[in-house]
């Protein structure tokens, strides 16, 4: 049931229902203070301009130069946390370096990494 249908409910249950504060149910129904919920705040994802060919170079050579000082072969998400930009941006830009041949993309998937030549 939805919040809203309990309260809409009749009788001693509807007055019930329509007693229970959010801290009650937050905490589950337990007396007492409200303990402190965890915050799971993403990752704020740093900004790249990819809508300007200038800023598409600078992305580009910002991955590139990830994937020359890198000793592994690194995965898209890790070129992400290093670059920035979104899951997005981050393909187009390693799709523009491989048919630039300037990088090589090793698997599949979700197992692709990606290595400078």
């Amino acid at each position: 049931m939805t919040l809203g249908e309990l309260v809409t409910l009749e009788g001693e249950l509807g007055e019930l229902a329509a007693s229970i504060t959010v801290g009650e149910l937050i905490r589950g129904g337990r007396r007492g203070k409200t303990p402190p919920m965890p915050l799971r705040i993403p990752l704020a994802i740093q900004a790249v301009d990819t809508r300007s060919a200038r800023g598409r170079d600078a992305y580009d050579a910002a991955i590139l130069s990830t994937l020359q000082s890198a000793k592994d072969r690194l995965s898209a998400k890790e070129i992400r946390k290093r670059c920035g930009g979104t899951p997005l941006q981050a393909r187009v830009a390693l799709q523009r370096l491989l048919d630039a041949r300037k990088i090589r993309r090793y698997g599949k998937a979700a197992a692709t990494k990606y290595a400078s030549k």
